[in-house]
């Protein structure tokens, strides 16, 4: 027998949520400006599933490591 499971899209909640987890530590490490509204962010993907909001996730992370790697200031 196969039972299937179906999962919507992420609300605004949700959504918000996926984006504070995957820049967190961009937030811990001062490289998430304080003027960055995930909120805002969250709105821009009202039709995207849960994977394109980790892909902007992801996208922040990258940029976090090629900062690091440059030697980026925080200042």
């Amino acid at each position: 027998m196969e039972v299937q499971v179906g999962i919507g899209l992420p609300d605004e909640i949700g959504r918000v949520q996926i984006l504070s987890i995957h820049s967190y530590q961009m937030k811990k490490n001062s490289f998430l400006g304080v003027d960055v509204g995930l909120e805002e962010l969250g709105d821009l993907v009202v039709s995207g599933s849960s994977s394109q909001v980790v892909v902007i996730g992801v996208m922040l992370l990258a940029v976090l490591e090629v900062a690091s790697i440059d030697g980026y200031s925080r200042k």
